[in-house]
């Protein structure tokens, strides 16, 4: 019933077995006999990695990736009939113990062992194609990630593995398609790296011109991240918060339409719904999902060949499926009227627990364990037999105790996707240091709007004030109108500008709020601030070319009984009202920290638009990344 490990096979450890019989000959009569007596290499691929230990010593353990990789493992081994599975990742102690019989199938998850395990699979990919079957490839990662020089990378025990690297592993193993599913800080760049220089191409065939994304007509990606976040993990599930919801939903309860397939947008909304009542949002999977060829209705897993065996989960209640050790593999909260055959997985010997409703209106929820027996076939919820649980909670943090607290089906699909077209384009790939960067960019441009405004105001006070007096005194209207037009702009000065308040409420808004409500609104707003930089710079070279017009033409006209200046003052005058009207049309500080931010290649990379197409209808979606 549930697929247990056995000796590694050819394919397990990524590494082919060695020792073939001496002389071309035999090697060639055994390989003919071998072709004849067994049926074609099986269809789909599964390579699963996984690593605890960063290389960057600053960063902590992960303690259930390798838990993730068994877990990985195992499902898609009962999911997938017939599969070939190659596993790397190093189990630490506790891991190790609470499965033996995985110790002697890893191999390290090493660079050269995860090139070793490509190339093996490509051979057997080849072999099915040969054979003319359909290939399926899926590549599965736990650990730590991030990005560099807009290039995203995984680590593994011994180097990095970049966006660049999966791309040629999918492009190696040649399956007619490819899934790939990453549970790693910024996940995003491994799919959708940046060009040299910053800039990022989006169109409808693929979300970036790099990575595995070229070959998105057949290359699929679910992914823990959208931007840089802790890579959460849960003592009570034993694994990664987003890995757990996957696998959870994988098994079949994100099954919406029960047709017993599990598209991306069907696994996306049962993420989304069951991780939606999570009160910390940064602590939220934030899930990019991209099926191939950008349709989201594409089949991440078919559910119908399975070997695991069927269980119509009662409608209205909240299930746990536990192994023979008591660990957590799997969750669902179905809500009414909604019964999802889910595939029970993970051992032999499993149970359920199920959180039953209060006998009484006063009363509390309890929780009940269903034995599930051993053997095979599809099982039917009336058959089991529930006893009172024991206490269930072994510790964990009160953060994820949300969890699943959302009923998931029909209803909650539509009500997702309805939610989704209603938000803020989501926004891809930003990382804390590049919020950070940014604050102290708008923090400079901010004091320098400042300082630049009181400057004026001084500037602005100190000449506007004789003028003003001498049009009051002598009866000038012309210095009264310059006099009163310099002390009107001073007085405006004193009070913080447009520009100034929209950089003070962005710094504001970065704080702890989501990228998709500011990020756009920022790009617009520092558009807005250029734009208008530009325009009041042409009326202040207007204004003050006027006024030196005007001086000039009171110079050279007095009134009755005095003297007109001479020429050389001017020509004086005239060269001063140049260079005033040079430095009043020339950029200030902040402009062109403006456009600096704006023009970056390598502080702003822009903001991409892109079609997606759900299941049921369209949206658009905005990446950015500074």
């Amino acid at each position: 019933m549930f697929p247990t490990p056995a000796a590694p096979s050819p394919w397990h450890g990524s590494r082919l077995r060695r020792g073939w019989p001496s002389g071309v000959g035999t090697a060639i009569v055994l390989c003919a006999l071998g072709a004849l007596a067994r049926p074609a290499f099986a269809d789909t691929f599964v390579l699963v990695v996984a690593n605890n230990r960063s290389l960057r010593t600053h960063l902590p353990d992960l303690q259930y990736a390798d838990d993730d990789a068994i877990r990985y493992y195992q499902l898609l081994g009962a999911l997938l009939p017939g599969a070939r599975l190659s596993l790397l990742a190093s189990l630490d102690t506790a891991t190790a113990r609470s499965n033996p019989s995985f110790v002697g199938l890893t191999q390290p998850p090493t660079r050269g062992a995860l090139l070793a395990a490509s190339r093996a699979l490509a051979a057997a990919v080849r072999i099915a194609r040969v054979a003319g079957r359909e290939t399926t490839f899926y590549f599965v990662f736990a650990g730590h990630g991030d990005v560099e020089a807009g290039q995203g990378f995984i680590e593994l025990a011994d180097a990095r593995f970049g966006a660049r690297d999966l791309d040629a592993l999918l492009d190696e193993v040649g399956a007619a398609e490819s899934h790939v599913i990453i549970d790693s800080c910024n996940s995003f760049f491994m799919i959708n790296p940046r060009k040299p220089g910053g800039r990022r191409w989006t169109s409808g065939e693929g979300v970036s011109e790099g990575g595995a994304s070229r070959a998105a007509p057949k290359v699929g990606s679910f992914l823990s991240t959208s931007s840089e976040q802790l890579t959460y993990e849960w003592s009570e599930t034993q694994s990664g918060i987003f890995s757990y919801l996957v696998r959870s939903g994988l098994m079949g309860a994100a099954d919406a339409n029960d047709d017993g397939l599990i598209s991306y947008d069907e696994l996306a909304a049962f993420v989304g719904v069951a991780s939606g009542a999570v009160p910390n949002a940064e602590a939220r999977p934030h899930v990019f999902s991209r099926g191939p060829g950008g349709d989201g209705r594409r089949i991440l897993v078919d559910l119908r060949p399975t070997a695991a065996r069927a269980l119509k989960a009662p409608a209205g209640r909240r299930l746990v499926l536990r192994d023979a050790q008591g660990f957590r593999m799997g969750e669902v909260n179905t809500e009414a009227g909604f019964s999802p055959a889910i595939r029970l997985w993970g051992s032999s010997s499993t149970e359920l627990n199920v959180l039953s409703p209060p006998a009484e209106p006063a009363g509390r929820p309890s929780w009940l364990v269903y034995e599930v027996p051993q053997g095979e076939g599809p099982l039917a919820w009336e058959t089991l037999s529930a006893h009172p649980a024991a206490e269930l909670t072994r510790g964990g943090d009160r953060l994820f105790e949300a969890l699943f607290s959302q009923p998931f089906g029909p209803r909650a699909v539509n009500r997702y996707w309805a939610e989704q077209k209603a938000a803020p384009p989501p926004v891809f790939g930003l990382s804390r240091a590049d919020s950070q960067r940014l604050r102290l960019h708008l923090q400079l441009l901010e004091s320098s709007q400042r300082d630049e405004r009181f400057t004026a105001a001084l500037w602005e006070a100190t000449f506007g004030a004789p003028f003003l007096v001498g049009g009051i005194v002598e009866r000038k209207p012309a210095l009264y109108v310059a006099g009163a037009l310099l002390g009107g702009l001073a007085i405006k000065n004193m009070f913080p500008s447009w520009s100034e308040r929209r950089v003070s409420v962005s710094l504001r808004e970065i704080e702890g709020q989501d990228p998709s409500l500011w990020l756009p609104r920022l790009r617009d707003d520092l558009d807005a601030m250029a734009r208008s930089a530009l325009r009041w710079r042409v009326i202040s070279a207007c204004l003050v070319g006027s006024f030196s017009a005007l001086v000039i033409i009171l110079a050279a006209n007095p009134d009755a009984g005095e003297k007109p200046a001479t020429t050389d003052t001017l020509v004086g005058f005239g060269l001063a009202g140049v260079v005033a009207t040079w430095l009043a049309a020339r950029p200030e500080g902040s402009d062109r920290l403006i456009d600096a931010i704006r023009g970056d290649e390598q502080l702003w990379q822009g903001i991409a638009v892109a079609p997606v197409v759900y299941s049921n209808g369209a949206g658009i979606s905005l990446s950015s990344r500074f």
